[in-house]
């Protein structure tokens, strides 16, 4: 979660004894490393997001990444809308024809554009987030009473600044957060509803609880966090948020 990647090791060597392809979710990830090594290159295959809340993002789009050459082939005919289209550009086929599923994945080259645009960039943006997430960091650091929480970062993780958070008591108090901060014109959102109580979740879920899950989505704040973003207005957002979790247990 917010560009801070699992233990990727541990769940492809059990996924390895039990015969079962790993493809990591990695929408949030792009640009965090593990024990050094970049997300992309930990798993069979890896799935980027590129839409517009991403660190790099072209509206919508995204990107997979392979580790196993034997999956390439496959993986082409699929994003080229089930054809041998790219084998027959290469001169590898003596016809184009539809060969196996696929579906239109080609981003358009206007959103092509945009996103090469960032990636030439990429460093740079990351770097940027990197110092707008650790200035929220240290200044929440010491100074949030109790009860309120900041993300935890493994130390064999290198993360990309994709989403920083305040972790508050309970539901009532993030709702107080959120409510103070937008009335300082400030656009603070708690991230997500658990998929097992959306419409669909309901139908196919089993007994079991998801008690984590809740907990997150009940107490996650989401600040504002673009490589954009100044000094100037981060050091309000700082303040506000402060002065409101300070509010809130009073």
């Amino acid at each position: 979660y917010a560009g801070v990647p699992c233990n990727m090791d541990a769940i492809n060597r059990l996924a390895g004894q039990h015969n079962i392809l790993v493809v990591e979710d990695a929408a949030m990830a792009l640009g965090s490393t593990f024990n050094n090594k970049p997300v992309g290159s930990l798993s069979p295959l890896t799935a980027f997001s590129f839409h517009e809340t991403k660190v790099l993002g072209c509206g919508e789009g995204g990107a997979l990444a392979l580790q196993r050459s034997d999956l390439m082939s496959r993986a082409e005919i699929i994003w080229e809308k089930g054809t041998n289209r790219a084998a027959f550009q290469r001169g590898q086929s003596d016809h184009y024809e539809w060969v196996d599923i696929g579906s239109s994945f080609l981003p358009s080259e206007i959103q092509a554009a945009w996103l090469m645009a960032q990636l030439k960039e990429a460093e740079s943006i990351l770097n940027k987030r990197a110092e707008q997430w650790n200035r929220y960091y240290l200044s929440f650091q010491h100074v949030l009473p109790d009860g309120f929480a900041l993300p935890v970062i493994p130390e064999n993780v290198h993360h990309n600044g994709s989403i920083f958070y305040v972790q508050c008591p309970d539901r009532q108090v993030r709702n107080y957060l959120i409510s103070a901060l937008q009335r300082a014109g400030i656009m603070a959102v708690f991230h997500y509803l658990p998929l097992h109580s959306s419409k669909m979740g309901q139908k196919w879920r089993s007994d079991k609880t998801c008690n984590q899950a809740e907990k997150w989505s009940d107490t996650l704040v989401r600040l504002p966090l673009y490589h954009t973003l100044s000094v100037q207005d981060q050091q309000f957002i700082i303040d506000q948020v402060v002065l409101a979790c300070r509010h809130s247990v009073n």
